[in-house]
């Protein structure tokens, strides 16, 4: 069964339909929602740098401090996508042994 997926404007191979909720496209709520994220995360580093600068007290290059928050949250990406991947596969195959 071939499904289009409007969003990537790809075809889908799908010999068992999935029924999932997926989250609509609307600009002005993802703008909205990535305001909000954004802000969050800069909060969330503020308070990371504070929290280094009172463990570690001294002149620290901002920058390091920064990088080494940042790697941090994309390791924390890398890992989640990767869990995801795995539990994708695995869907996959409990789909097509039944």
């Amino acid at each position: 069964m071939l499904f289009r997926d409007a969003t990537w404007n790809t075809m889908l191979n799908v010999r068992t339909p999935i029924f999932v909720t997926v989250k609509k496209l609307r600009p002005k709520l993802a703008t909205a929602e990535i305001d909000a994220k954004s802000q969050e995360l800069m909060r969330e580093f503020l308070e990371h740098v504070r929290r280094f600068q009172a463990e570690y007290p001294g002149d620290h290059d901002p920058r390091k401090i920064f990088e080494s928050w940042a790697i941090q949250k994309i390791a924390a990406l890398q890992y989640t996508a990767l869990q995801l991947t795995a539990e994708l596969v695995d869907l996959r195959k409990q789909i097509r042994t039944k």
